[in-house]
């Protein structure tokens, strides 16, 4: 087996990465905040769905789930003795979650904005929805790359040395 990671440290990495796309979170709502940028009226628009999926998706995927992932790397260690952990795999599944989360986000945020911003430019439902098309193929791709990131952690608690 290659280099590998302790189980403590394991958990430490997916906690940092937690708590910085908290900080990532927090950054990204000031400007909806602030009413000059349009934000607070384009999210009473149609599109703006898209908006709150991306936000809602990078709370969940981005925020919660390094958290509760930490905490599954910590008591898989301690219930199970699944003390190490092959360094490269756990690696690749933070930086998986990491690029899908913000790929998601993004993307989802992105189709929201062109989407409200068309409905409230008065522009015709159907002409909307065309606009907003244009992220769901790339998101879709980011969901997939988030579906392979927790497959790629199980599988790495699986394989796990005692």
């Amino acid at each position: 087996m290659g280099y590998v990671l302790d189980y403590r440290e394991a958990s430490r990495l997916f906690l940092r990465v937690g708590l910085w796309n908290t900080v990532a979170a927090a950054t990204f709502t000031i400007p909806v905040l602030i009413p000059r940028l349009a934000f607070p009226i384009l999210l009473t628009q149609w599109g703006s769905i898209y908006m709150v999926l991306g936000y809602l998706s990078f709370l969940i995927f981005g925020v919660i789930g390094p958290i509760c992932w930490s905490v599954v790397y910590y008591i898989n260690g301690i219930l199970n003795n699944r003390i190490s952990y092959d360094r490269t795999i756990t690696l690749f599944h933070a930086m998986t979650s990491v690029v899908a989360a913000y790929g998601v986000s993004v993307l989802l945020f992105l189709g929201g904005y062109i989407g409200a911003r068309a409905v409230y430019e008065g522009q015709a439902l159907i002409n909307v929805g065309v606009a907003m098309e244009i992220v769901e193929i790339p998101a879709g791709f980011f969901i997939g790359l988030a579906v392979i990131s927790t497959v790629i952690g199980l599988l790495n608690l699986k394989l796990a040395k005692p």
